[in-house]
């Protein structure tokens, strides 16, 4: 059994429904890991992002929360991106992938994100995974650390970004409102 901790960045008017019916996750088919519910594994990106301005494309935040959650599930269930065998796992179910579709649906001209989502759509119908874990890399982190530069960044040192995506909502198991000090 494997236990995560995640931090869900909301608007403040949200948080009563979340608590008391859980979580509820919208079909996009731009969701970097497909549709699920999305957490930081950081406190502070889940602050960072709720004032960063891209958050506005999923509704405007008038006053910010961020929820912590408690995420429990069976360690053959997770998919962490971030192990060598498992991102080599992803990689050649993504080549499986593409030859499964028509050459109109995978072509250069599409977004690259909605081939990301088509994929991991694609891949829970085929395996069962609660949990998905991916990163990203931050290149412009001096907005994250408040500071005018971000001298690793100079020499190719980025910030790594984990998100966990959870397809299988069951396997949250507690879910509390950080405190408005923390927000």
């Amino acid at each position: 059994m494997v236990f995560l901790t995640g931090y869900h960045a909301t608007d403040k008017s949200n948080i009563n429904s979340i608590i008391k019916n859980g979580f509820v996750y919208n079909v996009n088919k731009h969701h970097w890991l497909g549709n699920g519910v999305y957490f930081f594994e950081s406190k502070e990106l889940a602050l960072w992002w709720i004032k960063k301005s891209c958050n506005l494309k999923y509704g405007a935040i008038e006053k910010s929360a961020i929820l912590e959650v408690n995420i429990k599930s069976e360690e053959e269930l997770i998919a962490d991106l971030r192990k060598f065998e498992v991102y080599k796992f992803f990689n050649d179910k993504f080549n499986e992938y593409k030859n499964t579709i028509s050459k109109e649906q995978y072509n250069k001209s599409m977004e690259e994100k909605t081939i990301r989502c088509a994929f991991f759509e694609w891949i829970k119908s085929k395996a069962k995974i609660d949990v998905i874990i991916g990163v990203f890399f931050i290149n412009n982190f001096k907005e994250i650390l408040s500071c005018q530069n971000n001298s690793l960044a100079d020499i190719n040192i980025r910030f790594p970004e984990v998100q966990i995506c959870v397809y299988n909502i069951g396997v949250i198991k507690e879910i509390k409102e950080m405190g408005e000090k923390n927000v």
